[in-house]
């Protein structure tokens, strides 16, 4: 892998002054465009976290892996937020030991979130499929499952991320005298391009094992009475459901690894001068489609998968004062008729269990 050495010591990474460049318009738009995705992503991940936590009949193994893939994307895209908030207002700081120590801290956890997001979504995959596998009793199966394969990520993306930042960086990094970022993707759009490829590779073979798993599954659900057992059953729908829920958010990790590829292509063929407006207006674009992704994670979940999204509905009914009249009206309409509530109930009892039997009246 060649990365073209930039010559950084003459560049400082200060705000943009130059009010006549053509493609200023450009970067103030990514530039507000991106912050307000980032917030509403932070707004949106912070109620995801709130909402699945409270979600019981979601398996605490699917939780595990799904809230280490959101944190992995929140800590890329924030520690590029933090560092080049950073890097713009304490440009005139001389003695740049101690900043860039903080600097190179924070760059770490950006490349260990990039590698961790990218492993998280498959082990999303992963762990679908031991849910389908185990099914006739992974209702009953400990949180251990998802704590490995989140230790698997750990152990694989800490030494590779941390790594990998010192072979690519080299000597251009220097803690003593550099103004500039040390993110790789800002400087080096090589490490972007090939990012993202590997991303595309991988979650697309990811998404279409959870595509077949969710076939499989719906083919399974319609035949759940022939599992023994009540947790058996519960686990295959709710496996089905898993899936629907997921899937949609796996096709968009696509979706966005393939946009990312484009603008990093772009920014190889068309940018030349490192640095630019219009180079740091692609870097922006970048983070736009990063953003994006995290509240499409977020999204798909909440509003696919069916735990998640009664409480969605009735959260937003709150917000917009609709959900107290209608929780009042439903039970007044129970007290009102206790043998339409009795019929429905054993109704739903006999289509779980296919029990025919002669009620008698």
């Amino acid at each position: 892998m060649y990365f073209e050495k930039t010559n950084m010591s003459g560049f400082t990474w200060l705000p943009i002054t130059d009010q006549s460049n053509q493609f200023l318009l450009l970067y103030d738009f990514c530039n507000v465009l991106q912050k307000l995705i980032f917030f509403t992503g932070l707004l949106l991940n912070g109620y995801f976290f709130y909402r699945v936590s409270k979600a019981s009949c979601i398996h605490v193994n699917f939780r595990i892996v799904l809230f280490c893939a959101a944190i992995s994307f929140q800590i890329m895209t924030t520690t590029h937020f933090i560092l080049h908030i950073i890097l713009e207002n304490i440009r005139y700081l001389e003695n740049r030991l101690l900043i860039n120590l903080v600097n190179l801290f924070i760059c770490h956890l950006h490349m260990v979130a990039i590698f961790s997001s990218a492993l998280c979504m498959n082990m999303i995959a992963v762990e679908q499929q031991l849910a389908t596998f185990f099914v006739e009793n992974y209702e009953k199966r400990s949180g251990v499952i998802g704590v490995i394969l989140m230790s698997i990520v750990f152990f694989q993306s800490v030494p590779t991320g941390v790594i990998y930042q010192y072979v690519v960086m080299g000597d251009d990094f220097k803690l003593d005298s550099t103004y500039n970022s040390c993110i790789l993707t800002d400087l080096y759009p090589q490490v972007g391009l090939h990012g993202f490829s590997v991303a595309l590779i991988t979650c697309t073979g990811s998404a279409l094992w959870l595509l077949i798993l969710r076939s499989v599954n719906k083919k399974r659900t319609r035949n759940r009475l022939n599992l023994e057992s009540l947790s058996a059953r519960f686990q295959q729908t709710m496996n089905s459901d898993s899936n629907a829920s997921i899937a949609p958010s796996m096709i968009g990790y696509t979706v966005m690894a393939l946009l990312g590829l484009i603008v990093e292509g772009a920014r190889i063929y068309f940018i030349n001068d490192f640095g630019s407006i219009l180079d740091r207006a692609f870097i922006k674009l970048t983070f736009i489609i990063l953003d994006s992704y995290a509240i499409c994670h977020a999204l798909c979940f909440l509003l696919c998968n069916s735990a998640t999204r009664q409480q969605v509905v009735r959260d937003i009914a709150r917000i917009f004062g609709g959900g107290k009249e209608k929780n009042y009206g439903q039970v007044r309409s129970r007290e009102e008729d206790y043998q339409l509530a009795t019929d429905t109930y054993f109704s739903q009892l006999k289509n779980a269990w296919d029990v025919k039997w002669d009620v008698k009246k």
